[in-house]
C-alpha cells in the first residue's frame, strides 16, 4: 500500500499468528550507524526496514516525520510506538540538486600504505573545479584523512562553501575524514558522530 498517510496511531498489545508472536522489527527517526533492525540498534528509515524484514512482522515506528514516498510490498502490521508518525510529508516547493559523492582513500599520515595521495588529491580537485563550472550542486567526500589534502581539494575546487569533519571522538586516532562541498551558502552546519563502532572501524570517527 502507499503510504501517503497522514498519522498512525498507538497499537497495543502483541500481534500472533498462528500461536507464534510476530516478528519486530525497529525504525526511529535518529540515525545509527549499522543498524540491524532491533530495539536498540533501530533502522532510521521505513523505507529499509520495511525493505529488510521477512513478511508479516510488526513494524514498529518511533514518533516523528519521515519524508519519504514508498510503497510497502508485503504485508506488516505497522505500530506507532512513542507518539505520532507522519510518513511521505514533503514541500510543496521541488528542485533538483546534482550531487557527486566520492571515496578518496586519501590516508596522510594515517598507518597505513599511501599511494601518490598529493597528486590524487590535486587532480580531484582540478576535476570538480571543471564539474562546479558546469553545474555540480554538492560534493561529498570520504576518507580525506590528511588536511593538507583537503585543502588541496578545497583550494583547487574553488568551491566557495563547504565543511571538513576535522573532530576526533571516541577512541579512535583519525577524524572522520568526511568532507563537503556547495557554492550555495552553508548555515548551521554539524559534525555529527556515530558512537556505535567496534575493530578497525573504531580507528577512525564515524559520523556525517
Amino acid at each position: 500500500m502507499n503510504t501517503r498517510f497522514a498519522h498512525i496511531f498507538a497499537f497495543a498489545g502483541l500481534v500472533a499468528i498462528g500461536g507464534l508472536s510476530q516478528a519486530q522489527t525497529y525504525c526511529q527517526r535518529p540515525i545509527y550507524f549499522n543498524p540491524i533492525g532491533t530495539a536498540t540498534r533501530p533502522y532510521s528509515n521505513i523505507e529499509s526496514a520495511e525493505a529488510l524484514t521477512l513478511p508479516f512482522t510488526n513494524l514498529n515506528i518511533g514518533a516523528g516525520t519521515y519524508y519519504e514516498q514508498l510503497t510497502l510490498d508485503r504485508a506488516c502490521t505497522i505500530n506507532a510506538t512513542s507518539g505520532p508518525v507522519v510518513i511521505g510529508k514533503t514541500g510543496s516547493e521541488r528542485t533538483t540538486l546534482k550531487v557527486l559523492s566520492f571515496n578518496t582513500h586519501l590516508f596522510g599520515s594515517f598507518p597505513l600504505p599511501v599511494w601518490q595521495d598529493t597528486d590524487r588529491a590535486q587532480a580531484l580537485g582540478i576535476y570538480l573545479f571543471f564539474e562546479r563550472e558546469a553545474g555540480l550542486d554538492l560534493v561529498g567526500l570520504q576518507e580525506v584523512w590528511s588536511t593538507s589534502r583537503w585543502d588541496d581539494i578545497r583550494t583547487l575546487s574553488a568551491y566557495p562553501h563547504g565543511g571538513y569533519g576535522g573532530r576526533i571522538d571516541g577512541s579512535g586516532t583519525q577524524n572522520s575524514g568526511l568532507a563537503i562541498m556547495t557554492p550555495y551558502n552553508i548555515t548551521n552546519g554539524q559534525q555529527v558522530t556515530y558512537f556505535d563502532e567496534r575493530g578497525t572501524d573504531a580507528s577512525a570517527t564515524k559520523g556525517f
